[in-house]
């Protein structure tokens, strides 16, 4: 049976003048942040004015939460700091429900005056803030203050990204508002570069506004069996989706605060935690450990197509300007599709490796991690061979600074940096400046300890670096060279 709707038998708070919209800030891909931070400042007069009417006629209310309790309904929980109406309804056929795909099970309620929306920054948060510039921060130029500040002017780019030394700076944790119980499985930045999700195995989703001196907890959507392991903004900034080593998935809309649970029609896969959402199409490919990869609506959430490698597909990748180019791994072999034809266009070994474990891909080079922490870095050719198993490429660098597992790679932007670490082991972490593969020799910076990294991610202009790590952190690095966030 189709889910009912949350009724309650509150009196209806009287309607209030709705401030302007958050979101429609945040999706806008040329934001001013100092600007949105403004506005928001002036919207929040009136909110606290809607919001007190709204109490008031909503005193005593079947239903009110007068402790600030997460509130739990059909296997979400929508965490909001300043409480709101117990959702008193269920549903006995909850179960059943939730055996159907593409079904909405849930709704994240939205205050009308969201209480985040002009924060002020209280003393001991300035006391903080004066703790991480002067003890934890770090600078090789620039301030945190200039975040979304362009410094082109500044900057001689006509020789691209100096190799050598990185110009960065360690800026405010992007979670420091709440910190994760558990290793973050992935951070991801929205295209406007302002706002960014950690999500980890504690079930949580966590959304922040960031600007380089302030972190400021936007929402938090709680899944009750789904620990979650990945997540990513949508090419767009509509949608999140959300992943565990479940045969589930999470979809929220960012513009209606809906959360749909997806079962998979993917025959008996279990474990759909790597995926890679389309920059071309509305579709997100998942790749599993039976070395299948299924291409899926998000639409419609139902299979387009599938191909399948040999061995475990550890990660997923679409190409960033080739529309037709889906990227997978299988075993220890690199796999390139044609998304038209459902047909390999290159497949080749990985050189030295037993298991190929992580996958970045540029405009013009992929790297392939394994499990015995070698990274290969490779050319993309401007057209692939006739035959799909021609000898297989030479990589045109082999980066053997690490001894563990590869648990991820990724590129800027710009393609002129890659990232790739492990969370098996301290400080395991690299930075590569890709037109002379060479490493960064000062990052990480010598003494100054990451603990484990486990993901991370550029903002839009590869002004912001983030790196989550095992204490649910999300450390933030501002790169100088670039102007804006």
């Amino acid at each position: 049976p189709a889910p009912v709707p949350v009724e309650s038998d509150a009196p209806a708070a009287p309607a209030a003048a709705a401030p302007a919209s958050w979101l429609a800030g945040l999706l806008d891909n040329e934001v001013n942040v100092q600007g949105l931070r403004a506005a928001n400042a002036q919207d929040a007069e009136e909110a606290e004015a809607a919001a007190e009417a709204e109490e008031s006629a909503s005193e005593g209310a079947e239903g009110e939460n007068e402790n600030g309790e997460t509130l739990m309904i059909n296997g979400l929980e929508d965490e909001e700091e300043a409480g709101g109406q117990k959702r008193l309804w269920q549903d006995d056929d909850d179960d059943a429900a939730a055996e159907q795909p593409a079904r909405k099970m849930a709704k994240v309620r939205t205050q009308a005056a969201p209480g985040w929306a002009a924060v002020e920054p209280d003393a001991d948060d300035e006391d903080a803030q004066s703790d991480i510039s002067e003890e934890e921060a770090y600078t090789t130029g620039g301030a945190a203050g200039d975040l979304f500040k362009s410094t082109a002017a500044l900057v001689d780019r006509s020789r691209g990204l100096p190799a050598g030394t990185l110009d960065h700076q360690k800026l405010k944790d992007g979670n420091a508002a709440e910190y994760s119980e558990a290793r973050l499985g992935a951070v991801h930045f929205h295209p406007n570069g302002s706002l960014l999700l950690t999500a980890a195995p504690d079930f949580r989703l966590r959304l922040f506004q960031v600007d380089g001196a302030t972190s400021t907890k936007i929402q938090t959507v709680k899944f009750r069996d789904l620990p979650l392991q990945n997540a990513q903004f949508t090419p767009s900034g509509t949608k999140i989706v959300c992943t565990g080593k479940r045969d589930t998935y999470g979809v929220v809309d960012v513009e209606t605060s809906t959360v749909d649970l997806v079962t998979a029609r993917m025959q008996a896969e279990r474990n759909l935690q790597n995926f890679s959402c389309s920059p071309h199409a509305d579709q997100t490919a998942f790749s599993t450990p039976t070395g299948s990869v299924y291409v899926v609506s998000m639409a419609s959430h139902a299979p387009v197509f599938s191909v399948k490698g040999e061995g475990p597909s550890n990660a997923v990748a679409y190409h960033p300007t080739r529309e037709h180019e889906l990227w997978t791994l299988g075993g220890s072999k690199v796999y390139v599709w044609d998304v038209r034809t459902r047909r390999p266009l290159r497949i080749h070994e990985d050189e030295g490796a037993m298991t190929a474990t992580a996958l970045a891909v540029s405009e013009t080079r992929y790297a392939v991690g394994s499990t015995n922490g070698i990274v290969n870095m490779y050319d993309i050719p401007a057209a692939f061979p006739a035959n799909p198993i021609a000898a297989a490429p030479a990589p045109v660098k082999a980066l053997t600074s690490l001894t563990t597992e590869v648990e991820f790679a990724k590129f800027n932007p710009t393609g002129e940096v890659l990232c790739y670490g492990s969370a098996k082991k301290k400080n395991a972490l690299r930075m590569i400046h890709t037109a002379t593969l060479t490493t960064f020799a000062n990052f990480p910076r010598e003494g100054h300890y990451y603990r484990k990294p486990s993901c991370c991610d550029f903002s839009p202009a590869s002004g912001l670096l983030c790196v989550g790590n095992d204490r649910g952190r999300a450390l933030l690095f501002r790169m100088n060279y670039y102007g804006t966030a």
